[in-house]
């Protein structure tokens, strides 16, 4: 027995687990290896009791271990847990530990054997991992929260700059038909007087041929008042034209310019023949365009042309 026994010793010694016999009573049997794992050497005292260890079990993990081996003691549950031990230098490491009894016939407990490894190195890195991990989790949740709000807020902002773009579209459109209004009162308010100007100057104009009488300066001041009430006219009617440009809908369709070019040609003809205007035009493209737009801007182009060229430039 005692051969038997120190070859056990040897071969539990050559390795680093350390192993523990407990007769589920008082006395529990340690290794020289379980003691070296915990900091103690030949020459110290280290009692093979069961509260010597219980004693040395981390105050926070004592109610674990006692959990673990009741259970595997009265339901047969598999004893592998980890817990903190305390040490000769009175510091805690961690120690993973394994064991299973042996029953009487009747299935009574009679004895648990079991071992401790040192796994404090493993533990505390996982430790390490969990709590970067945990960190990572909460920095993520933070980040995501903020983009939440980030997104909320600009939603916020989106609708407001709607709402206030809707309420600024809404009155520029009140104001565009109060100009419009304006504008076509006014045209009408200014056209009536121009209309008395124009006609009183032809009466007189009609009165001076019936007379006869050949005074120059006098048909020269009835020519230019009457030219100048056609200018008036003409300023207010491009005056309608501009205001109700920008507030018409435009209805682009496929458009020939050189057709567009003919008609506004035909229509400025005689201004055309009394200026003795040379129009050169050259081949005009194919255009997708709102043909009434077109139009008048060619007409305004080539009116304004003729109205405004030097008398020695046609």
């Amino acid at each position: 027995l005692q051969r038997i026994q120190q070859r056990f010793e040897l071969a539990v010694n050559g390795t680093n687990v350390g192993l523990w016999d407990w007769d589920t009573h008082e006395i529990c049997w340690y290794s020289d290896m379980y003691k070296q794992l915990l900091g103690y050497d030949t020459t110290d005292t280290f009692p093979h009791l069961i509260a010597m260890s219980n004693d040395l079990i981390h105050p926070d993990d004592k109610d674990a271990v006692t959990t673990a081996i009741n259970q595997h003691l009265n339901s047969n549950q598999e004893y592998d847990i980890e817990y903190r031990i305390k040490c000769k230098d009175g510091k805690y490491r961690w120690f993973r530990s394994k064991a299973s009894c042996t029953r009487a016939e009747n299935g009574i407990p009679m004895r648990m054997s079991g071992s401790i490894q040192d796994v404090n190195e493993l533990v505390l890195a996982k430790q390490r991992i969990s709590a970067v991990n945990k960190e990572l989790e909460e920095r993520v949740a933070e980040r995501t929260a903020e983009l939440a709000t980030a997104r909320d807020n600009l939603e916020l902002r989106v609708k407001e700059r709607t709402a206030e773009l809707a309420r600024t579209n809404k009155s520029l459109s009140a104001t565009n038909d109060e100009l419009d209004q304006f504008a076509h009162v006014a045209a009408h308010d200014l056209r009536s007087p121009l209309r008395t100007i124009a006609g009183f100057s032809e009466f007189l104009k009609d009165r001076l041929v019936e007379t006869r009488e050949d005074d120059e300066h006098a048909h020269d001041f009835i020519n230019r008042i009457i030219s100048a009430a056609d200018r008036m006219d003409n300023l207010i009617e491009s005056l309608l034209t501009f205001s109700s440009i920008g507030r018409e809908k435009l209805k682009p369709r496929p458009t020939d310019l050189n057709k567009i070019i003919s008609g506004v040609i035909s229509d400025l003809q005689q201004e055309i023949d009394e200026s003795q205007t040379k129009i050169n035009i050259g081949q005009l493209p194919l255009l997708s365009c709102d043909p009434s737009m077109i139009q008048q801007l060619f007409q305004n182009l080539i009116a304004n042309a003729i109205k405004y060229a030097r008398d020695d430039v046609h």
